[in-house]
């Protein structure tokens, strides 16, 4: 297969591979951390990655050297890697993806990738994304979705999520991956998973549960959540200590939480995109030093995994 180094023979007959691609689309590793979280708890295996070289700028994507104990180095190179999590009596098998964008040919790319989906049966493209907001960290992530099929349209709507966007301007390389699907008539979800803008720390769990429970609804991907329950609530409770110490920040945070509650649209308005309210848009530019210096802070308290 062009391009792809495979590990192991292709799974058949999996219906669903869901995606994120870290970088510009991934605000607080949310998009890509959801990946890791499926990988991890559906104790997926290595299936196939990228040729790097055929798809990176190194100057723009330097691999990174490490040293081990014996003194002798190596390098990591950036990664783009499929995953299969085999079904089981209760689950269906899932592929997965995770890398991170690339910087060169990216029609390339998107077609290869589409080629590994198609031979292993795939009949839907699931792409996981995040975005810095204006929303507060006080209240459940929001994530919005559309699809290509009737499907699953009519499904963001039961949801209550909106469907479709009237962003124009930049994107990222699954954007590329869907114009792929509609050249090759192959169904796509996308959907975006919306982080705090002043909180800068990663990974961010309840944008990470917030999507992953989304894709159990939505997609019926089956997936245990209840290890993320402790990380959301420790999360939580360290944005709180941190407004709570800086007046400027608590207000800032209020007036979020007053435009974020005369947005919200009903399910009704989200189905038709509408939304509702008049409060005045708080300025990002306030004052959200501290709450960053305060994470920087503690930060060597917390691990890798947001524990």
């Amino acid at each position: 297969m062009n391009h792809l180094r495979l590990h192991r023979e292709l799974a058949r007959g999996v219906k669903t591979l869901v995606a994120a691609f870290g970088g510009w689309s991934d605000a607080g590793d949310s998009a890509t951390g959801s990946i890791d979280y499926l990988v991890r708890s559906r104790r997926a295996q290595p299936l196939a990655d990228f040729d790097a070289e055929e798809f990176f700028d190194f100057t723009q994507y330097r691999p990174i050297v490490h040293v081990n104990d014996e003194g002798m180095r190596s390098l990591t190179w950036p990664r783009n890697q499929f995953f299969i999590a085999e079904g089981t009596d209760s689950t269906s098998p899932l592929l997965l993806f995770m890398g991170t964008e690339p910087s060169l040919r990216w029609k390339t790319f998107a077609n290869a990738f589409l080629d590994l989906a198609v031979e292993s049966g795939v009949e839907q493209i699931v792409t996981c994304g995040a975005l810095l907001n204006a929303v507060p960290h006080t209240r459940k992530p929001q994530v919005n979705g559309s699809g290509s099929t009737a499907e699953i349209q009519r499904i963001m709507i039961d949801l209550g999520m909106q469907r479709g966007s009237s962003y124009t301007g930049p994107t990222g390389v699954a954007s590329a991956v869907v114009e792929a699907c509609q050249d090759r008539n192959i169904a796509y979800a996308s959907l975006w998973g919306h982080v705090p803008h002043y909180i800068q720390t990663t990974p961010n769990p309840w944008v990470i549960q917030s999507i992953l429970e989304t894709l159990r609804k939505a997609f019926g991907i089956a997936v245990d959540l209840s290890d993320l329950d402790g990380q959301v609530k420790e999360f939580r409770e360290r944005c709180e200590q941190a407004v709570s110490q800086e007046p400027s920040m608590r207000s800032y945070v209020q007036r979020l939480e007053q435009y974020f509650d005369e947005i919200e649209p009903t399910p009704k308005e989200a189905s038709s995109g509408t939304s509702v309210g008049s409060a005045e848009m708080p300025n990002p530019q306030d004052l959200v030093q501290d709450l960053e210096d305060f994470f920087r802070q503690h930060r060597s308290d917390v691990g890798d995994d947001g524990t």
